[in-house]
């Protein structure tokens, strides 16, 4: 009797294959880190970045994100492989740090370290940076203007054209030139959004020539000011009314003494027709005396009349012409007044030719009388 017998194989739980694929993917990753590009043996720096990106990882898949991205950022600066730069970028995601996930992302797409990534792995990279992408604006700023630098938020300056990578928002930027004036726009960005910016400093203008200042004239010698304004011409009417009073008063001086004569001769002829105590005809004679001593009184204010008059219109004279001699533009005030060809004239003529004019008192006495004539005289030459 034969016996078959069979053999028996238990199935395979999930959970065990489940650990045997993360095991294999595990043990993968690390193959990658322990393949360098060339037979040459490691440095002991790129061991050491090989073996911080070992615990970074172990770090990255307990979710320890923050621990996990500085042992990943040591590790790209000993040790920058594809793989350690594609893991540091995919840190910086989990932490919502999109720029600069996105820059450790394209880093490690241009990586020429160790081996370089699969197309699995460069597939996954690009979805994961056109994700990060989403989240920040991309700007080209450019210019037309040689040796440019641009800035933005009065950040640190790069030369054009520059690539800033920022945060959806209101920006401003701002482009320099050597001898030009800033230029500066704001931009409103979003994220997901790549543009261009074109900003042409414009030329300084040249600076304003200060005017030159105006020569200050110099001043004229305008010799002694006069003592008040208009002083020649009030010395001008104060020698006419002067002149005026004095010609009253002469004419009343000539009148009193001639009423003077005709009381004197009319005394005469009275002392001949009466006796001096009029006892004859003794009314006709006080008449007489009466009328006599009358025409004396009137010979007597004439001659007052006359000899104040006189004394004002010479005070008159002698005060306008001191005005007229001391005023600005008089002779003696050394004024700038322009000289005429008259003036020139008669500085060659000689002294005989010169104006003079005097004013005195005038005594006249008559020969046969025992009232005296005075008054006012004015004597001169003119030419």
């Amino acid at each position: 009797m034969r016996t078959a017998s069979m053999s028996t194989f238990a199935p395979k739980s999930p959970r065990r294959s489940s650990f045997a694929f993360l095991a294999l993917l595990l043990g993968f990753f690390m193959l990658l880190l322990a393949s360098p590009a060339t037979a040459q043996p490691m440095s002991a720096d790129q061991k050491a970045g090989r073996d911080l990106a070992r615990e970074a990882l172990k770090l990255f898949k307990a979710d320890k994100y923050d621990e996990a991205l500085n042992k990943f950022e040591e590790a790209s600066k000993l040790y920058p492989t594809g793989q350690v730069l594609r893991m540091t970028g995919f840190t910086y995601l989990e932490l919502k740090r999109w720029i600069e996930g996105a820059n450790a992302i394209e880093r490690a797409l241009e990586s020429e370290v160790g081996k370089p990534l699969s197309k699995r792995h460069i597939e996954e990279a690009k979805e994961r940076l056109a994700e990060a992408k989403k989240h920040f604006a991309t700007i080209i700023v450019k210019s037309n203007v040689d040796n440019a630098k641009a800035s933005v938020d009065d950040g640190e300056e790069q030369d054009v054209p520059a690539t800033f990578q920022l945060e959806p928002g209101t920006h401003t930027f701002v482009v320099t030139a050597d001898e030009r004036l800033p230029a500066r726009q704001e931009e409103d960005l979003e994220g997901g959004q790549e543009s261009s910016l074109t900003l042409d400093p414009k030329v300084k203008p040249k600076p304003k020539e200060k005017p030159k200042p105006t020569p200050k004239p110099e001043p004229k010698d305008e010799g002694t000011p006069g003592w008040f304004p208009h002083q020649t011409a009030v010395g001008m009417a104060a020698i006419g009314l002067g002149v005026v009073a004095s010609g009253v008063a002469l004419g009343a001086g000539v009148y009193g003494i001639t009423l003077n004569d005709a009381v004197q001769e009319n005394i005469d002829i009275h002392a001949a027709n009466y006796d001096p105590s009029c006892s004859a005809n003794s009314a006709l004679c006080r008449h007489d005396i009466a009328l006599i001593n009358q025409d004396g009184q009137r010979a007597q204010t004439y001659r007052n009349v006359g000899l104040i008059t006189g004394i004002v219109g010479g005070g008159l004279v002698l005060v306008g012409t001191t005005f007229w001699l001391f005023a600005a533009d008089g002779p003696l005030g050394g004024g700038d007044a322009k000289k005429t060809d008259d003036d020139n004239i008669d500085k060659d003529k000689g002294d005989e030719d010169k104006t003079s004019f005097r004013c005195g008192p005038d005594l006249t006495t008559a020969a046969d009388s025992a009232i005296d004539g005075v008054g006012i005289g004015c004597f001169g030459s003119f030419f």
